[in-house]
């Protein structure tokens, strides 16, 4: 265990700047990760996992204020790097301390969670606040160097801790607990921007889902953090209920359909539970991560041992190929090559893309800087089998006309990828 004291104000003010100025270039993960099973040799030794989730809650880690026992984070993470495999870290911030409560005296209410009766401290309480600050600067200053870590999670106040969700529990209920969808929205801003200050040269996640039947908090999150420009594009949303349907949290989904910023997904389920998942099939939900845009995908430690879908995970491999930048992708049976051509290459202002598609589906074609922001999607929608022509202007998302530079173009449908590269001289 080890002690960690705070100052605020010019301390807070000092990590800000700090953070901006140790800022790295940010290698953020992709392909499939476990959901579970740090040390399990079936998960560790399985050749398509690039990692495994890590978690622990609250109060697990800082069983006194100021006092963190990292233990349960340590003992996954060290079975890991002797696997040499990636982690990802998810922290639950309901399954917190009573100190708290007790000693610091945060608010808090009292949910039905899963049919039992749990305490959820006010994420918009300025203790709270505070103290998941602490709790990010130690995370921080122990695992922010850790070349292993690929990808942080921002605790939440929620119904499970790292979901943004009070699921079952009535709008009634959270207005009277004080909730309001300003007060949610800022609070987890700024639990996103702590954490995202502790691990600068990270990628962070906030899971998000909607609240009494909204989307809306969800969409303000994320769009304001995607465009926070102290951030650098380092914190993406989070989607943990992927299972190939479309008629849960409909208006969510679209949303994240259009999210132009980076999502991590987690199958809702594992194979061997019939009905959570679309045809009872794992491979469409990552079909559905792939129309989605998704880079990462958390699947449970059952696929890794079963050994029965091996063909999904390889498949969302080389898809997520795309975003690490690679010009080609090798050949694998799951997985369609879609052609493309651009010219003319260098181009002004207008770049001609010729896609030719081996079958017929839904496709994306998004262009991306050589940093892997996503900068522009040319066109989303089905498309027939055969040669297709678009044309990029050199504009982003806003309409405006990006610098020169090295530009992918990648095209994008289920099981099928392609990528490629232009140049822009302006």
């Amino acid at each position: 265990m080890f002690r960690y004291a705070r100052m605020a104000g010019p301390l807070l003010l000092f990590l800000l700047i700090a953070g901006t100025l140790r800022a790295q270039a940010v290698t953020k993960p992709f392909g499939v990760f476990a959901a579970s099973g740090a040390t399990n040799p079936a998960v560790q030794t399985h050749p398509e996992v690039r990692g495994v989730l890590v978690r622990a809650g609250w109060q697990e880690l800082e069983p006194q204020p100021g006092v963190f026992d990292f233990n349960r984070i340590e003992n996954q993470v060290e079975s890991l790097r002797q696997a040499g495999l990636h982690w990802s870290l998810a922290v639950s911030g309901s399954d917190h301390p009573d100190w708290l409560r007790t000693q610091f005296g945060a608010d808090s209410f009292t949910i039905l969670f899963r049919g039992e009766p749990k305490i959820i401290p006010k994420a918009w309480d300025p203790v709270v606040r505070q103290r998941l600050a602490i709790l990010a600067e130690a995370l921080g200053d122990t695992y922010a160097n850790d070349p292993l870590l690929s990808l942080v999670y921002v605790p939440q106040m929620s119904a499970n801790g790292i979901e943004g969700h009070f699921n079952g529990v009535t709008a009634e209920e959270l207005a009277a607990a004080g909730y309001t969808e300003d007060n949610w929205v800022e609070s987890v801003k700024i639990a996103a921007r702590d954490f995202a200050l502790a691990f600068p040269s990270h990628a962070v996640a906030v899971e998000v889902h909607e609240i009494v039947g909204s989307a809306t908090p969800a969409q303000r999150i994320l769009d304001d953090l995607w465009h926070d420009a102290s951030l650098g594009h380092r914190v993406g949303g989070a989607m943990w209920w992927l299972s190939g349907k479309t008629d849960y949290q409909p208006t969510l989904l679209q949303f994240l359909d259009d999210f132009e910023g980076d999502l991590y997904c987690q199958v809702i389920a594992s194979s061997d539970q019939p009905g959570r998942l679309l045809n009872d099939d794992l491979g469409t939900a990552f079909d559905q991560a792939v129309t989605l845009g998704a880079r990462y995908v958390e699947a449970w430690e059952y696929e890794f041992e079963s050994g029965t879908h091996d063909d999904v995970l390889a498949g969302f491999n080389q898809y997520a190929l795309v975003f690490a930048g690679t010009t080609d992708l090798p050949p694998v049976d799951t997985l369609v090559d879609i052609h493309l051509a651009c010219y003319p290459n260098p181009f002004n202002p207008r770049l001609k893309i010729v896609v030719t598609l081996p079958g017929a589906h839904e496709s994306t074609i998004d262009i991306y800087d050589m940093t892997g922001r996503h900068v522009a999607r040319v066109f989303k929608g089905f498309l027939e089998s055969g040669e297709h022509i678009f044309q990029w202007d050199g504009r982003d998302f806003q309409g405006r006309p990006l610098a020169s530079g090295v530009y992918r173009i990648a095209a994008r449908g289920p099981r099928s990828a392609g990528n490629t590269r232009a140049v822009l001289v302006r």
